[in-house]
């Protein structure tokens, strides 16, 4: 009895392979803070009458977000997507998993608006990971010559309703 309630509870806290999962992790409005950047205000909710969790990040006074992002699971290819879309004209492509300790592993190619045209996109690594109920983490790599050089990260702090 006491192996079934403690499977029932580890169910419980698990967030499955569903688009959910995302949800489940980082749902809420956030302050994120790096040492060279500003604070700024993330609000990450699901898509009324979809699958698909939002992203808007560097949300402004007036309300409008720096950017746009949308998260979600595809099962037939067996792995989150992570679809950025800068104010700016910038694109990100990522996809990525959720692993067992709760880190969620994004990586893809990154396309600067200002790119020339036939230029290769910029290559990368971001790691969410929650540190605990109010906080997550970002650490962010850059692939360089084949190897990934940290690049810094960022602190995001829950925002009280």
């Amino acid at each position: 009895m006491m192996i079934a309630a403690f499977a029932l509870v580890a169910a419980m806290a698990t967030p499955k392979r569903t688009e959910s999962a995302f949800l489940h992790d980082f749902a809420g409005t956030w302050s994120c803070r790096s040492s060279a950047q500003p604070p700024s205000l993330w609000r990450i909710t699901r898509v009324p009458g979809s699958r698909w969790a939002r992203v808007d990040w560097g949300i402004h006074r007036n309300g409008q977000p720096a950017g746009t992002a949308f998260v979600g699971y595809i099962p037939a290819l067996g792995y989150w997507v992570y679809r950025d879309f800068h104010g700016g004209g910038s694109y990100a492509n990522l996809s990525g998993s959720r692993a067992t300790d709760g880190s969620w592993t994004w990586a893809g190619p990154y396309f600067p608006y200002l790119s020339s045209r036939g230029s290769a996109p910029l290559e990368g690594r971001i790691t969410w990971k929650r540190s605990d109920a109010k906080h997550f983490k970002r650490t962010f790599a850059s692939l360089q010559h084949g190897k990934l050089v940290p690049g810094g990260g960022d602190t995001c702090t829950a925002v009280s309703p």
